[in-house]
């Protein structure tokens, strides 16, 4: 787990980049059927942003990543900036990954998520010793 662990923190923005971000075509493929009853929505995606390792422990590592786009609907466009974590943590020799959004209005949202998710890490190893 170590070694995956420096993988994680010398390669995060390659990795964030990679991984589990939509590409356009994926999210308008989402937005088909509520298209088909709304042709006025929308929906735009851009690179997300990585906020860096922000915790580490022997068995689990977290990271961030901001991520903006927007949402227009009948004229009307919203900037969506979501704040989100993903937490690897090793659970009984498996690896288990944990994510968290949150909309990003300041700091605050980012310490809240977190704080969060090192609560759930550190649960999800108390319940599973």
């Amino acid at each position: 787990f170590e070694g995956f662990k420096k993988h994680i923190r010398t390669n995060q923005a390659t990795q964030i980049a990679a991984t589990g971000r939509p590409t356009q075509a994926q999210l308008d493929e989402m937005l088909k059927a509520l298209r088909s009853q709304d042709p006025n929505i929308s929906a735009k995606v851009e690179q997300p942003v990585p906020l860096g390792v922000f915790f580490e422990t022997d068995s689990s590592i977290g990271s961030a990543i901001l991520q903006n786009g927007t949402y227009a609907q009948d004229g009307k466009t919203t900037a969506l900036r979501k704040v989100v974590s993903y937490v690897i943590t090793l659970v009984r020799g498996k690896i288990v990954f944990l994510y968290l959004y949150r909309d990003y209005r300041s700091a605050a949202d980012l310490y809240w998520v977190q704080d969060e998710s090192r609560k759930w890490a550190a649960e999800l190893k108390r319940l599973n010793p």
